[in-house]
């Protein structure tokens, strides 16, 4: 049997379809993102002949019902999600429109005691069919009504032949009672067509009657606004839509291979909006991943650390935890039996790994009860989740600062995620805490600083987690008692498995701190080790861990206007915009620094006190112990050129040595307090 068909459909027959409920979007898909100027765009290229794209739709097998649940059409806007207005029942005194206050309009609920054969559902294509149905349904967008709440029409002044767009949009507030344009009279005689009535040629006779005009005769330019009418009808009724059908043999894995791969308005779909479907299906609606992340990213437990709100304010984050919690089961015998899935070989973290993960192990690990729904009481393996996130900063940067902005490989927190789950799960314990962190940390930073996980890395983090998992239960015996043995050998397993990799050395690392065009994920690796580095606002002394991220502000130490009006040398110059030069702190201290020269801003808040100056050192990341940079910061009598360049080759040399610290396969004695 063939997995899709092909065939062409008329626009309106699509638009049909979802009217009578028989297209639907899953739960799976991302809200809808486009805005006015793309659906203006997409209505001139219908006008310009160009072809709308594929819509790509599957005939959902039963099993699969549940995770498809939004309704497209305006039978639900009484029960919110809609803003309908019904030109149908139009008298000559005005529109009638159902006056939803945008209050009131909230996410349609989902659909009960419907069959999967009484729909498909929309899988790549939502974007542009949304916007269709939004220029010619007659409806307006809810979740964002402000934003979307447009009337859409074509200016029959203007030439539909012409160079210029001529559709735009009229407010639902002006075809309110007491609107510029809330009587059919009013549209008429502005010349603007409501597209809602693009397959309806009554319009046309409407714009025959002088009851319609405010001076009560036909304008002079009525016949060329009959044949812009026709012309664009004329368009309408050519405009098809090829509609690739997949069939209900294809299951919800190849659904989300499909998923993965397509583009969207630019942006790349996740499979996690299909774990997070395939949960509510199979639970019943009782196991919503999406709310449970949303509301640990509101917490703000343990004092300063908000903890899980790290990982979980940003969407993007949530695959990577969705990615952990699947690796940790894949790689964990205990859970496999626990909780039983139909898939028996694991061999990567891709789609259909993720949506083989059992739901009554998410349930567990978001302590659900799987039946209800409802929070456990007295189990707390959420919190589980929380020291997982504040450790893994204090892993790999020696604090546990919430932020993730420079993360520079986000799937290295699921490589972590799954560790720290294999090991609360194991029984007996076959390795410890301390030797897990130990050797994430010099994993971590030997992955980052080598770009391991730039590309293709789903296969090959599912079988490096498992060979350091492996490493850890065979060797914990040499960690206690001899650990130069064990961190040797180590060593040596690392190489084995990475092909082997190239540490960057000294050199190619100060290069980088200094090059102004770093890019990727080195760059991002070189921007954390600044928040590993500098403990300390400058001025406040607030931990820099314990600043919310969007509360930090990166700082020139030498300012960049300064380096501007004080260096010449072209080579010198540059290095304004290099990492070596920056520093995080909060904005009050930054803007009191601005262009100032150091020596200038310095003595502003040392108050020539040396042991407050040595803790501004500190605070600034640079090597307490030599007089290099004390010197470059505050004698101006040396020139600024040398001033800057010492400082720059002192603490680029400081951070790359720190660096290598990090990677190096060695206990690191006090590194929380650096």
């Amino acid at each position: 049997m063939a997995n899709f068909s092909v065939v062409e459909r008329d626009l309106f027959d699509i638009i049909d379809d979802i009217n009578k409920c028989e297209l639907q979007i899953p739960n799976f898909q991302r809200d809808y993102v486009w805005t006015p100027n793309q659906i203006k765009a997409l209505l001139d290229s219908i006008r310009k002949g160009i072809p709308l794209g594929a819509l790509i739709t599957w005939d959902v097998p039963d099993i699969y019902t549940s995770h498809f649940c939004q309704y497209l059409s305006k039978e639900d806007q009484v029960q919110g999600g809609w803003i309908e207005l019904d030109l149908s029942k139009m008298s000559s005194k005005g529109w009638l429109v159902n006056k939803i206050p945008f209050s009131k309009i909230k996410p349609l609920p989902a659909i009960k005691n419907v069959k999967s054969s009484d729909f498909q559902a929309i899988i790549d294509g939502r974007q542009r069919t949304q916007s269709l149905l939004m220029a010619f349904g007659g409806i307006t967008y809810g979740y964002n009504p402000h934003k979307l709440a447009k009337i859409w029409y074509l200016n029959l002044d203007m030439d539909i032949a012409g160079d210029e767009n001529p559709f735009d949009f009229v407010k639902v507030k002006d075809v309110l009672a007491g609107g510029n344009f809330d009587t059919l009279g009013k549209w008429i005689d502005s010349g603007r067509y409501p597209l809602w009535w693009s397959n309806d040629t009554d319009y046309q006779t409407e714009m025959m009657n002088t009851a319609h005009y405010v001076k009560a005769t036909l304008p002079s330019n009525l016949s060329d606004r009959m044949k812009h009418l026709t012309s664009w009808i004329k368009i309408l009724s050519g405009t098809g839509v090829a509609k690739i059908t997949l069939s209900k043999n294809v299951d919800l894995s190849m659904v989300c291979e499909v998923f993965e791969t397509l583009n969207e308005a630019g942006t790349k779909v996740s499979a996690f909006d299909i774990v997070h479907a395939t949960l509510i299906g199979s639970s019943k609606g009782n196991v919503n991943l999406k709310a449970r992340l949303e509301g640990f990213a509101n917490e703000t437990v343990n004092g300063p650390n908000p903890g899980l709100k790290a990982w979980t304010t940003k969407k993007s984050n949530w695959k990577n935890i969705s990615q952990g919690i699947t690796l940790a089961y894949c790689l964990s015998p205990e859970l496999r039996k626990k909780f039983p899935s139909s898939k028996t070989v694991f061999t990567s973290v891709k789609g259909d790994a993720m949506i083989a993960t059992p739901p009554e192990y998410y349930a567990e690990l978001l302590d659900l009860n799987y039946t209800t729904g409802q929070d456990i009481p007295g189990f707390v393996k959420h919190k589980l989740f929380e020291d997982i996130c504040i450790s893994f900063h204090k892993v790999t940067r020696g604090n546990a600062g919430p932020h993730t902005r420079w993360c520079p490989s986000p799937i290295l927190f699921s490589f972590y995620l799954a560790l720290r789950l294999k090991l609360e799960y194991s029984s007996p314990k076959k390795f410890s805490l301390n030797s897990l962190n130990d050797a994430f940390r010099a994993y971590y930073w030997r992955a980052v600083s080598t770009s391991l996980y730039d590309q293709g890395y789903l296969t090959m983090i599912y079988a490096h987690t498992k060979k350091v998992g492996e490493f850890l239960e065979n060797n914990e015996g040499d960690y206690n008692t001899n650990p130069n043995t064990w961190w040797s050998n180590y060593e040596n397993a690392i190489q084995s498995f990475t092909t082997p990799v190239k540490l960057p050395d000294k050199t190619e690392l100060i290069e980088s701190l200094k090059d102004p065009k770093v890019a990727g994920t080195i760059k991002n690796m070189l921007m954390q080790s600044l928040f590993a580095f500098v403990p300390q606002d400058i001025k406040t002394g607030k931990k820099i861990h314990s600043i919310d991220e969007r509360d930090l502000e990166l700082h020139h130490i030498f300012p960049q206007k300064w380096i501007n009006d004080n260096i010449s040398k072209k080579e010198l110059k540059d290095l304004r915009k290099s990492i070596a030069v920056l520093v995080p702190m909060l904005s009050k201290p930054n803007n009191e620094w601005k262009a100032k020269d150091p020596k200038v801003a310095l003595n502003k808040w040392h108050k020539n006190d040396k042991l407050i100056l040595k803790n501004m050192y500190i605070s600034l990341g640079i090597p307490t112990n030599t007089d290099i940079c004390h010197n470059s910061l505050n004698d101006d009598t040396i020139g600024n050129e040398k001033r800057l360049k010492d400082f720059i080759d002192a603490r680029s040399e400081f951070l790359a040595e720190k660096i290598i610290e990090l990677s190096s396969c060695k206990a690191l004695v006090g590194f929380s307090s650096w």
